[in-house]
């Protein structure tokens, strides 16, 4: 997970160079006897480095198999790590776990310019599901005002495979897959529209 609860200082974000508390990732890293907990069950946590090196938060041992807040695979938070990244790279304002109205929908990351005129949910999608099911989870968010691409990812960069077109020759055309980052970025800028 990417967000814990210190007893003095409050939520922290793992994403953040001051942890969004004024505070160094050295000051709860291999901190014993660690004073975070989860926000979603209260259970104890410590701060820890995936196997890539992506800091975040995980629960110690003996945590409730029912948290809400849920623990992540490695693999699942590093593309949330690269989603936010990227998000953050092209200029966007970006936070993980974000919930729409009255929690219909939880984001893996949502992206928006400073200015609040555009928000797009990034979803990292590593588990199986059902085309029906992430139609469902489209529509939610649409109704919200959230647009969705689907993503894939080569060498470790995100690319936006999915639902980019061009208008040539008098028709829209699929157009050809993009880095998240330089998608982000043309959002950002007004060169690309929903």
């Amino acid at each position: 997970m990417f967000h814990a609860e210190h007893k003095e200082w409050g939520r922290l974000h793992a994403y953040l160079p001051d942890l969004g508390c004024g505070r160094s990732w050295d000051d709860v890293y291999r901190v014993k006897p660690s004073r975070l907990m989860c926000g979603g069950c209260g259970w104890p946590m410590h701060a820890r480095l995936s196997r890539r090196q992506v800091p975040h938060f995980a629960h110690q041992p003996g945590a409730p198999d029912d948290c809400p807040a849920g623990d992540e695979s490695p693999d699942h938070l590093y593309l949330k790590w690269c989603l936010l990244t990227a998000a953050q790279e092209a200029g966007a304002v970006a936070a993980t776990e974000v919930t729409g109205p009255n929690e219909a929908w939880r984001a893996d990351v949502l992206a928006s310019d400073p200015g609040g005129r555009w928000r797009i949910a990034l979803e990292a999608q590593l588990s199986a599901i059902t085309a029906s099911d992430i139609q469902a989870r489209s529509d939610r968010m649409l109704r919200d005002g959230m647009s969705s691409v689907r993503l894939g990812g080569v060498d470790d960069t995100p690319v936006v495979v999915e639902g980019l077109a061009r208008f040539a020759s008098g028709e829209w055309v699929r157009a050809d897959p993009m880095p998240l980052t330089e998608f982000l970025r043309r959002v950002f800028d007004r060169h690309m529209v929903s």
